[in-house]
């Protein structure tokens, strides 16, 4: 397969692919098939970790969450960003 033939200078990190690594499809692939790539230990393609950080405007905890978005508008990515401010909210 020209694949395996492309692919077999890999870094020493990386093991070497055989043909029994490799599986013939059609055309189209179920993205579900792509899952197991993010099961591979190569931490140089993964992001770094995600570090949540608390707007500004909401760190003050005596103060009211509405009172601070009546003042101004606040962008808030919810539920992805973790703040302290929600466990006393909600």
């Amino acid at each position: 397969m020209i694949l395996a033939e492309v692919l077999e200078d890999q870094p020493p990190e990386m093991p070497n692919l055989t043909e029994s690594d490799l599986v013939e499809t059609g055309p189209l692939l179920d993205l579900g098939d792509l899952m197991w790539l993010a099961t591979m230990n190569i931490p140089e393609l993964r992001d770094p970790p995600f570090i949540p950080a608390t707007p500004p405007e909401l760190r003050d905890q005596s103060r009211s969450i509405f009172d601070a978005i009546r003042e101004s508008d606040i962008l808030v990515h919810h539920p992805f960003d973790s703040s302290p401010l929600q466990s006393s909210i909600f």
